[in-house]
């Protein structure tokens, strides 16, 4: 086996091995891959803090010449020692050390290093070696984090915790043995420890980058009292005392490294509160005064002097935004249906004075269900995350409606699509679905699978992939859309195979949904129409390429007869009262007046954003710039252009364009280890279609971006801000608006 770390180690090894062979960029992913005919085993495993890491299973006999490439391609051999020093930035324990017995023959429980977890099979047999014993330091280590425990340290059972510690203003390295203490009293012992360097950073934010000069730095790992903890209000100062009776002063720290691709940062110290202040009167009309000219001059830098390409944002016409102000923007209308008044019965109001709201906010449904061509609506949610978790909610409570009484079991595995591979973050488990799936009781881990794209394009689904796994896995849930979303998703292939598979109107088959949140404002005869092809339920924002306010909407064809019926009942109810109370009703009446926009402007606003994406993208691509997506359709077929830059500059070349009035957003890609190390830029042409711009004015854009993003950045860092102004303020009344 060979180590592989470092920020550099996917480059390194893709000069050996094709990218798309390598494991995804999750930890603990292993993938066969083929380098020169030879089969080696690659996991995306290391004893180090770096989020990019590799460990490569070679035959005996190939490793010598495997070991000389990667020196060739421009690794750098080390040794133990320096790995050593990459555990202790990591925080990883080692037998001997950190695990096993401390210096005074104790054993050192196993929850005294915050790494350790458990996790039991739901299934499993009953019993093993040492349950009772690991339960009891797992509810005591529990109890310790919540500052819960009642009994003195020297009753516990867990009477230690590894704390990363920090010595400042010393180099002498920390060694395993030094004793620790607070306050003059012994506190505890040093498990590992040594001396690093680390780099000074040149820059702010992501953007930061290594310097040339270096500091060596003492660092290590402490087995200290358990009523010993890192606090982030204030620093825990303790002292650390070498085999000669000299001592030092150390912290205990959160971490020694923060693991942020694509160069991880060292832990430099607490960082003080800010002081509280007061204002006195004055100040606060002055500061009142400074807020009302510096919201002005905001809005016209956005609205008149940038170039705004960020694919999730629409600005609304002043028609809806004097909607969105009127009165019931203050206002209150929670209402719900009472089946015992009859089907055809108006919903409960429990506010008066509201008749306006409820007639408008019926109004509101028909508009709707008229531009979707669809039978049922729920309109409250207030965001696109919120109407997934209320999708979410209402799935899980049917799957449990013949539970009653039971405990409510969560979906059993949901299909979704990889948030490194542009998927929404409220359908990942870090999201909105957190609190709705199942975990594995083979793995451990939340029951999601994500979907398998083809070999040569990362951004389609590959269908007859998708299909196996359907029939392998029987995911309670197949949520398709994405937030990086250029191509159509194979809904109505999935579906169909979904229905002839399961059963179409098995309600226990798979539920199907789109989440269209990016491209609300386009389904229909220009892109797809996900209910049209068989879809249960679409959700979205309301204004991204939609018109409307920052909203969401849930919609469906699910009526009397169908085997989710009872799932739209659920919808309703967990939207009121289960997800929101005041369903923002200024916004709910400049969504009907936005709606009546897209439904008057629909066929040219639609076909125009989609032709101005395609000719955007071929422009970009025709100055040398690479681009993501199919060429054959023109990298895409919505109104999201993906841009890849060098590794890990998608948040310079963003920042760039920024400096120089044009908005974007960085964007990871598929082959990249985190956000934080994009190589992409994401762009849409919605905003500014709508305020008048056509495919030879995109073209126009795009020579001059390419200027931009080709250029010297020290030397043109906001050095075309001016022609870009000039180019915006080309088209500054807003189209497709009343």
């Amino acid at each position: 086996m060979i180590s592989l770390q470092g920020p550099e180690a996917s480059i390194v090894l893709e000069k050996l091995v094709a990218k798309e062979l390598l494991p995804e960029n999750k930890r603990n992913r292993l993938a066969v891959a083929a380098s020169d005919d030879m089969e080696i085993i690659v996991s995306r495993t290391g004893y180090t803090g770096e989020s990019v890491c590799f460990e490569i299973f070679v035959p005996r006999e190939a490793t010598t010449d495997l070991w000389q490439r990667l020196v060739e391609a421009g690794a750098v051999p080390c040794g133990l020692a320096a790995r050593d020093s990459l555990r202790l930035e990591a925080g990883l324990p080692l037998y001997g050390h950190e695990l096993g017995l401390d210096p005074d023959g104790g054993e050192i429980p196993i929850f005294a290093n915050g790494i350790a977890a458990i996790a039991v099979r739901p299934n499993g047999p009953a019993g093993y070696v040492g349950e009772a014993a690991l339960k009891a330091q797992r509810e005591e280590f529990i109890a310790l984090r919540r500052g819960e425990l009642s009994k003195p340290v020297e009753e516990r059972m867990l009477k230690c915790l590894v704390q990363p510690i920090a010595v400042f203003g010393g180099k002498r390295p920390l060694r395993a043995g030094y004793r620790v203490f607070l306050g003059g009293e012994p506190a505890g012992v040093v498990t590992s420890g040594t001396s690093v360097p680390f780099a000074s950073f040149e820059g702010e934010g992501l953007t930061a980058r290594p310097g040339e000069s270096h500091e060596l730095r003492p660092i290590g790992l402490a087995l200290v009292r358990s009523d010993l903890r890192y606090r982030s209000d204030r620093a825990v100062t303790i002292e650390v005392e070498d085999q000669r009776g000299n001592r030092m002063e150390a912290e205990l720290a959160e971490r020694n490294l923060w693991p942020t691709a694509p160069f991880s940062r060292p832990y430099l110290g607490f960082l003080a509160r800010p002081p509280s202040s007061r204002a006195n009167v004055a100040e606060i009309e002055q500061r009142a005064r400074a807020l009302a000219d510096e919201s002005i001059a905001n809005t016209r830098w956005r609205r008149q002097d940038c170039i705004n390409l960020i694919p999730s944002e629409q600005t609304t016409s002043a028609y809806v935004d004097a909607l969105s102000t009127s009165d019931p923007a203050g206002r209150y209308n929670e209402h719900n249906r009472l089946k015992a008044l009859g089907p055809e019965a108006a919903d409960v109001r429990y506010y008066k004075g509201t008749g306006f709201s409820m007639a408008k906010e019926e109004e509101l449904k028909a508009a709707l269900r008229a531009f979707f061509n669809c039978g049922a609506v729920e309109p409250r949610v207030i965001s696109g995350q919120m109407a997934n978790d209320t999708v979410y909610d209402a799935l899980q409570a049917f799957r449990n409606r013949l539970r009653r009484g039971r405990e409510p079991r969560r979906l059993s595995r949901v299909l979704v699509h990889d948030l490194n591979k542009g998927g929404h973050l409220s359908a990942q488990i870090t999201g909105a679905l957190k609190n709705y799936v199942s975990l594995d009781t083979v793995t451990g881990r939340a029951a999601v699978d994500h979907f398998p794209f083809e070999q040569g394009n990362p951004h389609r689904i590959d269908a007859e992939a998708t299909k196996e796994l359907i029939a392998e896995r029987r995911p309670d849930l197949i949520v398709f859309g994405r937030s990086v979303i250029i191509h159509r998703e194979p809904v109505a292939e999935i579906v169909a195979f979904v229905h002839q598979t399961f059963g179409a109107d098995n309600p226990e088959r798979p539920f199907v949904m789109y989440d269209g949140a990016h491209v609300l404002g386009l389904l229909g005869e220009h892109f797809q129409d996900p209910l049209g092809e068989g879809a249960d339920a679409v959700t979205g924002s309301t204004h991204k390429t939609f018109f409307g306010p920052q909203r969401g909407v849930i919609l469906s064809n699910i009526g009397s007869g169908h085997p989710f019926e009872l799932f739209w009942d659920l919808v309703e109810s967990r939207a009121f009262p289960g997800h929101v109370s005041n369903h923002h009703l200024g916004t709910l009446l400049g969504l009907l007046g936005a709606t009546y926009e897209m439904l008057h402007f629909k066929d040219s606003y639609q076909s125009q954003v989609i032709r101005n994406a395609k000719s955007f993208a071929r422009a970009l691509s025709a100055e040398g710039l690479s681009m993501e997506g199919d060429p054959e359709l023109d990298f895409t077929e919505t109104h999201q252009v993906l841009l890849r830059t060098e590794r890990s500059q998608g948040e310079a070349v963003a920042d760039l364009l920024e400096a120089n009035n044009i908005i974007t957003t960085p964007q990871a890609y598929w082959d990249d280890p985190s956000f934080a190390a994009a190589s992409g830029v994401r762009m849409g042409t919605q905003e500014m279609t709508r305020f008048g711009m056509r495919e030879s004015d995109f073209r126009d854009l795009a020579a001059l971006l390419a200027k931009i993003v080709q250029g010297d950045i020290d030397s043109t860092r906001d050095a075309w801000r001016e022609e870009v102004t000039a180019l915006r303020r080309r088209f500054m009344p807003m189209t497709y608006c009343f």
